[in-house]
């Protein structure tokens, strides 16, 4: 759900409480990495179709942005997203 919330800004309250503990997270561990993995991936892929009502095409752009972002990254690699 947390990656399915920085995809979407969704509940606005969780989002920022997300955006908080990451960066609260960072400030006391400016190393610390984030992963996300392929089983998570395809789930909000689909949860963003089929909850959110967003387009294949919008829903890969939207993982693209967050994972490219610095963020967090694919736990496999950025092969994940070439499917």
């Amino acid at each position: 759900m947390v990656f399915v919330r920085l995809l979407t800004g969704d509940l606005d309250a969780d989002y920022q409480k997300t955006m908080k503990a990451f960066e609260q997270r960072l400030e006391t561990e400016p190393q610390a990495k984030f992963f996300v993995s392929n089983q998570v991936i395809g789930e909000a892929y689909m949860a963003l179709q089929h909850y959110f009502g967003i387009t294949k095409a919008d829903a890969k752009s939207a993982m693209c942005a967050v994972l490219n972002s610095g963020l967090c990254s694919p736990q496999n690699g950025f092969s994940v997203l070439e499917a």
